[in-house]
């Protein structure tokens, strides 16, 4: 090989990789990144800020982080104690289309395949030839688990729930990035107490070092900023701009608040449509997390405390100690830009709406792991990192946006504005496909195709026929099929124990 193809072929490898920031997000990529490049004798430090408690929220996530910590080969019971985490299979919308109706929004396969065709396709012609009388949700083994209250898996053993991965968790924010973080430190990871106060750059822009406010110079080859909402390193070093979606996001402030432990702990999360907003409720195994995101526009921080805990009994909200949040929803320009990766807040901010904040962390990592670069830090690769996560946050803000510009709500100013936000052309295109024959945006990005189809469908939105592809499936063989898979999931669903009695075995403790 002569030397020009020698030095084409010649690897630089990442030796020092320096975290910015903790919270869940910072402490997951240390993890994550620790596990991954463990081969590679990469120094992996992460810097947290000191001074600044970490506030636990009740914070829901996607069915993909289950399928992380098995990735990682980490106890999922062991986690939940961690954790204080129940069980989420899915989410109730309360008056979010009219005041007094709602929806389900399930997690994982509903009713599976016929014949590789996703099951809404036969039930959606069933139903258009009179042959199909039942709800298209009436197949999700996760909705029968939520009405009545059940675990998604017996005390000991699996579940067809737990086997195909369609369930999530509830879990304390603080708490998980306690966990990550014992992990994190145990296999190497170095953990230091500082802050950043000056980046230095070099010659080609890239940053050099971190000067801390104790006068220590962090130096690394590659650097993750999680320093939301400032983003330090990207934003005030690099400048990378911050793409503002104000015009599309209609909520810019939240008030949250704990709450004692829910006795009936459900394994689902209340999202209620409010007047200027909407009230999450997350049951944990040690309490209830409550939080109201909503437009300062249209109401201010008092009286969405009062409408808030209003809700609740009042020997529920005694004591109660509230917190406010402001929110700058948008994203990064450029997520990676020379030798900094931005992750979490730092990345883009989204409400919670979904629960895709996890997800949009875990999605990154997993993208910069497909990317991940050596010390010259190929612009190919930076160029397709932009790329794709430019296009995962934008679908994931119309899947946002997509609940609002579904209700059919006008009672407020709030609602009155909503339905006049600006539709991306992005979403009119999803839209577009999914009225004509029920398609879908692919697997890829973070939210799921199934995730957009429960979304529409629980809005009363369904397409004008279904997928071509149902035309080679028998309808009486897929009639028989339907029965079948609703007299299985009962019997399975009439066997799973309560939610709480699973979380109180996984936790050891009663009440």
């Amino acid at each position: 090989m002569n030397s020009q193809g020698a030095e084409m072929h010649s690897e630089d490898p990442i030796r020092r990789i320096l975290i910015v920031g903790g919270g869940a997000a910072g402490w997951m990529a240390a993890l994550y990144l620790s596990r991954f490049l463990r081969y590679s004798n990469a120094l992996i430090t992460l810097m947290e800020p000191t001074g600044v408690g970490s506030a636990g929220v009740g914070e829901g996530s996607y069915p993909k982080l289950a399928g992380m910590l098995r990735n990682l080969r980490l106890d999922t019971d062991a986690f939940m104690r961690a954790c204080n985490a129940t069980y989420k299979l899915g989410t109730r919308f309360d008056d979010w289309q009219r005041p007094g109706e709602g929806y389900w929004h399930p997690l994982g396969i509903c009713g599976g395949t016929i014949d590789g065709v996703d099951l809404f396709h036969p039930w959606l012609r069933a139903q258009r030839i009179g042959t199909e009388s039942r709800d298209y949700l009436d197949f999700s083994m996760q909705v029968a688990s939520c009405e009545g209250l059940k675990a998604p898996r017996p005390l000991t053993g699996s579940s067809p729930i737990i086997e195909t991965g369609g369930y999530a968790f509830h879990l304390d924010s603080a708490s998980l990035a306690s966990y990550f973080r014992q992990i994190a430190v145990s296999e190497g990871v170095v953990h230091l107490f500082d802050d950043p106060q000056e980046v230095e750059r070099g010659e080609d822009g890239a940053i050099s070092g971190v000067r801390t406010t104790s006068e220590r110079i962090v130096n690394a080859d590659l650097y993750i900023d999680c320093s939301a909402p400032r983003a330090k390193l990207i934003e005030d070093a690099l400048g990378d701009p911050w793409i503002d979606w104000a015009d599309h996001c209609p909520c810019d402030k939240a008030v949250l608040s704990p709450l004692p432990r829910d006795p009936s702990i459900p394994p689902f999360t209340e999202a209620s449509a409010l007047a200027a907003g909407w009230r999450w409720r997350i049951p944990l195994s040690h309490r209830v997390g409550i939080g109201y995101l909503y437009s300062s526009r249209h109401i201010d921080d008092d009286s969405a405390l009062m409408e808030l805990l209003s809700r609740e009994p009042p020997q529920q909200t005694l004591g109660a100690v509230p917190r406010l949040f402001s929110m700058r929803v948008g994203r990064r320009t450029h997520f990676w830009r020379h030798n900094c990766v931005a992750l979490g807040d730092a990345a883009g901010m989204l409400e919670p709406l979904g629960a895709t904040g996890l997800l949009l962390v875990q999605h990154v990592l997993e993208t910069l792991m497909e990317h991940f670069p050596d010390r010259r830090f190929d612009s190919v690769l930076m160029r397709d990192f932009n790329k794709s996560l430019g296009s995962a946050y934008d679908e994931t803000r119309d899947f946002v946006l997509l609940h609002y510009l579904l209700s059919q709500r006008a009672d407020t100013d709030f609602w009155r504005e909503v339905r006049t936000l600006q539709m991306p052309d992005s979403l009119a295109e999803i839209l577009e496909r999914y009225d004509a024959t029920g398609a879908l945006p692919r697997s890829g990005n973070p939210v799921g195709p199934e995730h957009w189809r429960y979304l529409l469908y629980g809005n009363g939105r369904v397409p004008r026929r279904p997928s071509p592809q149902v035309s080679r499936i028998n309808p009486e063989q897929a009639q028989a099929i339907l029965s079948r898979i609703i007299e299985k999931q009962r019997e399975l669903v009439d066997t799973l124990p309560t939610h709480r009695s699973l979380i109180q075995s996984i936790h050891e403790r009663t009440w």
